[in-house]
């Protein structure tokens, strides 16, 4: 399979007659337009592939570097490549780095190739190792605990959710309660070094709210709806200032949730744009971005899923749920449904909608037929099913074309 960066100015392609080995050619596609977002492995490819090349030249002159069968001590390397790179979270601050090489060793006139995993490990403001040792790959499974992509944004499982919740609220809530309560979402951010400020954040009112992770000026609107500039000197949640009560404590422990796991993701796409020259954006600007749009999608999807974990956690959240229904004889009505998505909605401080989908996340899904907001209004009240049936697709495109012939 071919390997190149196929976003820069530079192709490595195979040499057809030394297998194992590489040819740089230049890019004819290359446009002189760097990439958006660049991920972790191309960032190593494109500065850091002289530095692993005299790595491993270093362990193979000094012995230390394991070799393959059939190759001595006594071969030459004469290429060093960057194929892959796999990354496991630590911490907020650091991850484990496992960086696939491909080695070219060459032995009178025997060649052989062979790749390796250069250990190392990345520390955000302390001291990053990417060349710890190294150790031979022959495609066996690397067994990450909190893998990252190559974006350096964390892979998860809905079944994450709950953990990455229990984690923040561990670390930066002392207040935790046994008994059901609004989670106040503004110590959560200051416990993280996060300061939270009111502002007129967009003319149209679509922006509510944003994350500002160092300093930098940001422009914000005044009563006039005229731009100015503030001087942001630490990181900052900003929420707009027409945002009620309940949507700012989402809007704000969503941020929360952006600075706890995607802090490593941001600083490499800052420490990439200054090294290339290109304007730092603000955090939430990578969203407007053109590619890389599942990278993207996977921040969003954990930013907007996790904080309902944090606010309704599941053992006070079912009391409530239990306690209410508990009430009832026979099966719940709509109006019932509804009482019980403003309970819950009023105890624990959140949205109508994100009440909603945590009750349904703990297994009364009957409520997903409630409350549904369309365009300018609520809708009737109707029943979904809790599992599609096997031939819902045929009954899809029958209705479709229903509504096409009419």
């Amino acid at each position: 399979m071919t390997q190149y960066i196929n976003r820069g100015p530079f192709l490595y392609i195979p040499d057809k007659v030394h297998p194992g080995q590489y040819k740089v050619i230049s890019n004819p596609d290359w446009n002189g337009i760097l990439p958006e977002i660049i991920s972790f492995t191309d960032f190593l490819r494109w500065n850091y592939t002289a530095d692993y090349g005299r790595f491993i030249r270093e362990l193979h002159l000094y012995r230390q570097l394991p070799l393959p069968w059939g190759i001595t001590n006594k071969a030459e390397i004469e290429n060093v490549i960057i194929e892959d790179g796999k990354y496991d979270r630590i911490d907020h601050d650091s991850f484990s780095m496992y960086v696939i090489c491909n080695v070219a060793f060459v032995e009178g006139s025997y060649r052989c190739c062979q790749k390796y995993i250069v250990h190392g490990v990345y520390v955000s403001g302390g001291r990053s190792d990417f060349l710890i040792d190294a150790e031979l790959y022959n495609g066996q499974y690397i067994r990450l605990c909190h893998p990252l992509d190559e974006y350096l944004v964390p892979i998860l499982a809905k079944k994450d959710f709950e953990i990455i919740a229990d984690e923040i609220v561990d670390k930066y809530y002392p207040y935790k309660a046994n008994y059901p309560c609004r989670v106040n979402t503004t110590a959560i951010a200051r416990a993280m070094g996060l300061e939270v400020k009111h502002a007129c954040l967009s003319k149209n009112g679509k922006i509510r709210s944003k994350l500002i992770l160092e300093k930098r000026d940001t422009t914000v609107y005044n009563d006039n709806g005229r731009t100015k500039k503030l001087h942001v000197k630490r990181p900052t949640i900003f929420i707009d200032n027409i945002v009620d009560d309940e949507e700012a404590q989402n809007a704000i422990i969503h941020e929360c949730v952006h600075a706890y796991l995607h802090n490593l993701f941001y600083e490499l796409q800052s420490y990439y744009r200054q090294i290339v020259g290109m304007k730092i954006p603000e955090f939430n600007d990578y969203f407007y971005s053109q590619s890389q749009k599942i990278c993207l999608k996977w921040m969003e999807t954990q930013a907007t899923s996790i904080p309902r974990f944090i606010q309704m956690p599941e053992e006070q959240t079912t009391d409530v749920i239990v306690s209410y229904l508990g009430r009832y004889k026979g099966e719940p009505d709509w109006n019932d449904y509804r009482g019980l998505i403003n309970l819950v909605k009023g105890k624990f401080g959140v949205t109508r909608n994100t009440a909603k989908k945590r009750i349904a996340e703990l297994g009364w899904p009957e409520v997903r037929g409630v409350y549904v907001y369309n365009i300018s209004r609520y809708v009737e009240d109707y029943d979904v099913e809790y599992d599609f049936p096997d031939d819902y697709m045929a009954v899809t495109r029958k209705f479709l074309f229903l509504l096409t012939i009419r």
